[in-house]
């Protein structure tokens, strides 16, 4: 069973050529790499790597996720920007 660690609010998401997608937003708990990303309806990713983002005095959260969306055009698809997940160990 895994457990809750956290919540993630994705605000806004880019893709980085050859390492993926990077979801920016606000972390609620803790998130390390390896933690689980779950999204409603039964949307899951796997969060590889955890990077500070600081731009003009605000602070933000990166995700890097799995290669789980093979795709540079796959993520607008699945409606995660404005969505919350549960980050889970």
């Amino acid at each position: 069973m895994h457990n809750p660690v956290g919540i993630f609010a994705v605000e806004d998401a880019f893709h980085l050529t050859r390492r993926g997608w990077v979801l920016v937003g606000e972390v609620t708990g803790q998130v390390d790499p390896g933690n689980w990303l779950v999204f409603e309806p039964e949307v899951t990713l796997v969060v590889t790597s955890v990077e500070a983002i600081n731009k003009q005095g605000v602070h933000k959260t990166g995700l890097l996720v799995s290669p789980h969306l093979a795709s540079r055009y796959e993520l607008p698809g699945q409606q995660l920007i404005g969505n919350t997940a549960q980050i889970m160990r």
